[in-house]
């Protein structure tokens, strides 16, 4: 998603051994994007936000976390998958794990609309940073 330490919206100093090199060009962002696109509201819930950009800060190793109230992202690498979520509380609208690390784009994995926790399905997350940052909601 474009990398350049010395583009001005690049922070550097993370730290995230999984995907270091593969992802980030050996320079881990302190702070990505993610972006959510095209999530459907589900039958009989609160009418959706629209698209949407949430910045996320590094916490620790291979995991960003932040939130506009009352949505909440995480990002994971994990050494064998990689994760995304978008929350309001206890309501997901945004769900995806793969079952490969160093992924920065991802599709919403939400069961069909039915449980009660599920306010969305469909669309599609995307994880940016340095020069690629999206303008922020």
């Amino acid at each position: 998603m474009g990398l350049d330490p010395t583009d001005e919206d690049y922070q550097g100093g993370g730290f995230c051994p999984n995907c270091e090199n593969v992802l980030f060009g050996g320079k881990v962002p302190l702070i990505v994007f993610a972006s959510f696109r095209g999530i459907s509201q589900c039958p009989l819930q609160p009418p959706l936000p629209g698209d949407m950009t949430i910045r996320l800060d590094w916490v620790g190793r291979c995991t960003w976390t932040g939130g506009i109230a009352p949505f909440g992202s995480t990002w994971i690498i994990a050494v064998d998958y990689s994760y995304l979520v978008l929350m309001a509380g206890f309501m997901r609208l945004f769900f995806s794990t793969t079952d490969r690390n160093c992924m920065d784009v991802f599709w919403n994995q939400n069961p069909p609309c039915g449980p009660m926790n599920i306010w969305g399905i469909g669309g599609t997350g995307q994880i940016t940073w340095g020069p690629d940052v999206p303008c922020v909601n």
